[in-house]
């Protein structure tokens, strides 16, 4: 049997094992795909052994993170007749030198990227006192305008993680970045 090197599927899954990647999702997200792969990630992390407290953060900001995706991805498909749309981004959970992590990008309008910079600096900016001061403040408040929550899942997400949260912004096209966030655990 010959072996066609262009495929490379086994070069990427030992690209995602050097990464210590548990659970990595590239495609469309819908909040069915959102509950099975929750209930994937949940028996994953049983098997590893994880922490019942550090599960929990974990669940959450995946939880968070596809919510995020679901909501605010650029690129979506139109929902077919019994479905609801469809978002498309990149999801990565894993562990690498014994700290979690939860990874996810997608596209978003250039437009959004200066609200989003300002929310997530300011946020970083935060100690784990005023972040929690910035919680309930927003928690008592309205939604921002932009939100199609209540507008705290990154802050939620900061006071699981054990560092400020990592973002990045990568050109694509004159209309659109791909958002990428990291949190750690």
């Amino acid at each position: 049997m010959e072996t066609d090197q262009t495929i490379g599927v086994f070069a990427s899954k030992q690209l995602m094992d050097a990464q210590g990647t548990l659970l990595a999702i590239n495609g469309p997200m819908s909040q069915s795909l959102l509950i099975e792969f929750g209930a994937a990630l949940k028996a994953r992390l049983q098997k590893e052994g994880a922490e019942k407290k550090i599960q929990r953060k974990i669940f959450s900001v995946f939880i968070e993170q596809m919510q995020n995706l679901i909501r605010y991805s650029d690129e979506r498909d139109e929902p077919e007749e019994d479905e609801s749309e469809r978002s498309w981004g990149v999801l990565l959970v894993g562990k690498k030198k014994g700290v979690y992590y939860v990874k996810c990008g997608n596209l978003v309008s250039r437009d959004n990227v200066p609200a989003i910079k300002e929310h997530l600096n300011h946020i970083r900016s935060l100690d784990e006192t005023s972040l929690k001061a910035f919680y309930h403040q927003v928690r008592r408040g309205d939604p921002p305008d932009t939100s199609k929550g209540a507008g705290l899942g990154l802050i939620e997400m900061a006071r699981m993680s054990t560092s400020p949260l990592a973002y990045a912004m990568d050109d694509v096209d004159e209309q659109r970045v791909f958002f990428s966030t990291c949190v750690f655990i």
